[in-house]
């Protein structure tokens, strides 16, 4: 099985620099894609066009829940002519769960790293260990039921837990851009 692990485009809350993370949490502010997402996720299309991926070799598209990620998918399946019917929403794909810095801008925090704030437990926030766990038993379950597919399954997610997911599976974490993605063969010596 071939896994094209892509990073949704440009969003709002990309541009205006504030923490977007969980639909449930009272502050949550809903973030689609700006015209700029929806340009590079269109091109990331194209170029998984230009190396073969085409509506009868998708298996599956699997997108975190959050709009930036199903618009992202959405958009990729439409340059690719993938029926819609081929898309599920996962949670463990969500972004990282930032706590009680829902909707915050960014900056207000003196983070070394805002992908991976400093001790996020003080703040309700998700751990690395928690992120990259619920990101593999995502893969884990894709892989359990897509192993015979003998074409490509795309995962759409968000930049810190793609970088925990390909952590754990390649034992070097990527920082993808927006729009970005990274191909894996998907072996069970990954995961068992």
């Amino acid at each position: 099985m071939e896994l094209i692990i892509c990073r949704h485009g440009e969003a709002e809350q990309n541009a205006g620099g504030w923490y977007n993370s969980n639909p449930d949490h009272p502050g949550y502010i809903e973030a689609h894609l700006t015209s700029k997402g929806v340009c590079q996720v269109r091109q990331l299309g194209w170029l998984l066009q230009s190396i073969g991926v085409a509506a009868d070799s998708v298996c599956q598209v699997f997108a975190s829940p959050l709009p930036r990620t199903c618009e992202s998918a959405q958009n990729v399946m439409d340059v690719l002519k993938v029926p819609e019917q081929k898309l599920t929403t996962e949670r463990k794909l969500i972004e990282s769960q930032v706590g009680d810095r829902e909707s915050q801008l960014v900056d207000r925090y003196n983070d070394i790293d805002f992908w991976f704030p400093d001790s996020p437990e003080s703040f309700n926030g998700e751990t690395r260990g928690t992120i990259k766990s619920r990101m593999v038993d995502a893969c884990v379950d894709i892989y359990q039921h897509y192993r015979t597919c003998d074409g490509y399954v795309l995962l759409f997610s968000h930049g810190a837990p793609i970088y925990l997911l390909l952590e754990a599976l390649t034992g070097t974490g990527e920082r993808l851009d927006t729009a970005g993605y990274r191909q894996l063969k998907i072996t069970p010596e990954m995961f068992f």
